[in-house]
């Protein structure tokens, strides 16, 4: 088990409430991109809508807390994927902006499914069928 998963599990209440925070912060965050910015409200592309994405799975993970942050982790893989692919085929953005522009949007999202995921993994272990 490495050292990060220990402190998960020595502090879940903590971590739960950490995790819950931040999935509040990236929702107002991420409202506040839709109904401030004219352009995304006329223009709905892609990247915003597998943002949406990631947001809901971190909601549905305050319920359901492996399926929602495994979900949410993936999708926050894809997103700062799309991101950064977007970002380096277009001519007038050079490497360093792009990664640390898929790095913000990415890191949070994917911080608040891991936690998430592995504060399911701690209150419902997996069990696999036969190994019992």
């Amino acid at each position: 088990m490495n050292p990060i998963s220990e402190v998960v599990y020595a502090n879940p209440r903590l971590v739960r409430r950490t995790a819950r925070i931040l999935s509040l912060i990236l929702l107002t965050f991420y409202l506040s991109l839709i109904f401030f910015n004219e352009d995304v409200r006329e223009n709905l592309t892609l990247p915003f809508i597998l943002y949406g994405l990631v947001i809901i799975s971190l909601l549905f993970a305050w319920r359901w807390e492996r399926r929602g942050g495994l979900v949410a982790t993936a999708g926050a893989l894809l997103f700062g994927l799309f991101l950064l692919v977007n970002s380096l085929l277009r001519i007038e953005i050079d490497l360093l902006p792009a990664v640390l522009g898929a790095l913000i949007l990415f890191l949070p999202c994917f911080s608040a499914g891991w936690l998430f995921y592995t504060l399911g993994q701690r209150s419902r272990p997996i069990k696999t069928p036969g190994l019992e």
